[in-house]
């Protein structure tokens, strides 16, 4: 896994459907960097944002990153997790 962060419409992904098993029909990062064979599978990152109406809508990842500035077109975006991050108490 590559943690490329893109959208569908970005071309980066294929549709792979299985005709007998549509569970598991799945998009898959074919040009992955990080892949010797196998293309790995596209897992969404489900970050949203609300308005008050209850409109929702996907989190502005590129405008969030170059803070409303996107200089690079196409951008390339990867999001990393490196789990819970605990931070040390000091006792006074």
């Amino acid at each position: 896994m590559c943690d490329t962060l893109a959208t569908i419409d970005s071309g980066m992904f294929k549709l792979v459907q299985d005709e007998r098993r549509s569970d598991r029909t799945r998009y898959v990062h074919e040009s992955c960097p990080r892949s010797m064979s196998n293309p790995p599978t596209a897992l969404p990152a489900r970050f949203l944002l609300a308005c008050r109406e209850g409109h929702l809508t996907d989190f502005p990842w590129v405008e969030y990153a170059h803070k409303q500035n996107v200089p690079c077109k196409p951008a390339r975006l990867t999001l990393r997790e490196y789990g819970r991050q605990v931070t040390p108490r000091t006792s006074s």
